[in-house]
């Protein structure tokens, strides 16, 4: 049979990954710290909460102290995607690949506006001359869904053949002023006299994806797979004072676990975007007594927020590297990984990845 009778491969896999968090300045040292359970929160140099305590944050140390949030924004994003892109654009402009650019954004907010990521757009064009034309580049302003939102856009798009590649991630920062204080007069800031808040913190994840049949022709080895990612709205939203039972939650999880080429086959790890706010234990609470057949330990639950604060629209991609790295260093316990988000509205995302560890290997 020829290649031209043959059906193609759009398996999508992950070829690479790049970070950039409070705890490491690549995605190698951002997930080592993340196992050790190193953390950077420090106070803020300059800012108060109301009442009178110094803030708490989880800064990037290697940026500068007082850049602006979009200046922030652009150094992270490029990094990252540089991290992820850079060892391979030779090769995959050799072989006529042209990635698509999809990336999560902050949510539209106090101290972040529609055309603040123009900066992050520039940089991101400017570092990857193989990908494609700038129409290509989407942003998606969804805050904590953004990373996860753009691995499904680039599932669809690569699955459904109308790309064979996409850098697919998310970049987000609280660091600003004026965010910081509508943090905290919205009474979502961790302090002492408010437990129930979270740590505010910044940084940018990437995967670049292909399908099987571009990454065997360009050569390149996988990390993992990602089966499959889902989006569902919850309907009973905490602005509406409505009892939210983790109905949108469980809905996009069902969806990534129906993927599963095993209908009885259970997720090994599980990594969620917890950051301190009680709602979003008690909705995971409701969607794993609906689901949690199907997680090999639902308890067993990994919250990065733990160490780098919680890092919002970047959130997913930065799980997605964590689960690259648990499985090529040898210390995952399995190769069945589920991630997922939940924005601040109705968006609740999740994905599954098979990252198989090294000593295992095998296909999804």
């Amino acid at each position: 049979m020829s290649d031209t009778d043959r059906t193609p491969d759009r398996t999508v896999h992950i070829v690479a990954v790049g970070s950039r968090t409070s705890v490491g300045d690549s995605a190698a040292a951002s997930a080592a710290a993340v196992r050790a359970r190193v953390t950077m929160m420090a106070e803020h140099p300059a800012m108060v909460d109301r009442f009178g305590a110094p803030i708490v944050v989880a800064r990037a140390p290697y940026l500068p102290a007082q850049s602006a949030l979009p200046e922030r924004i652009r150094l992270l994003g490029g990094a990252a995607a540089a991290e992820a892109m850079q060892p391979h654009i030779d090769t995959l402009a050799r072989h006529g690949v042209r990635p698509a650019i999809i990336v999560g954004t902050p949510a539209i907010r106090p101290g972040w506006e529609p055309a603040s990521d123009a900066p992050l757009r520039a940089e991101l064009l400017r570092l990857l001359p193989a990908a494609d034309a700038a129409g290509s580049l989407r942003a998606l302003p969804l805050g904590h869904v953004g990373a996860i939102v753009a691995l499904e856009q680039a599932w669809r798009l690569i699955h459904g053949g109308r790309a064979e590649a996409c850098l697919a991630g998310g970049v987000d920062s609280y660091i600003d002023r004026v965010t910081l204080e509508w943090i905290d007069w919205t009474g979502q800031l961790h302090a002492k006299a408010n437990p129930r808040g979270f740590i505010p913190g910044e940084a940018a994840g990437f995967c670049l994806l292909m399908s099987a049949d571009a990454m065997r022709r360009c050569g390149l080895a996988s990390l993992g797979v990602v089966v499959f990612a889902a989006t569902a709205d919850e309907q009973k939203l905490r602005r509406d004072k409505a009892i939210c039972i983790g109905e949108g939650l469980t809905g996009a999880i069902r969806r990534c676990l129906a993927a599963l080429p095993e209908p009885e086959g259970k997720v090994d790890h599980l990594i969620y975007d917890f950051n301190g706010q009680p709602h979003r234990a008690e909705e995971y609470g409701f969607t794993a007594m609906r689901v949690g057949g199907r997680l090999r330990d639902p308890g067993d639950v990994l919250a990065p927020a733990d160490c780098w604060g919680d890092v919002g629209a970047a959130s997913g991609a930065l799980f997605a590297s964590l689960a690259v790295a648990a499985a090529q260093r040898g210390y995952a316990r399995g190769a069945l990984t589920l991630l997922w988000a939940s924005a601040m509205l109705a968006e609740r995302s999740a994905a599954l990845l098979f990252c198989p560890p090294r000593q295992q290997g095998g296909a999804p």
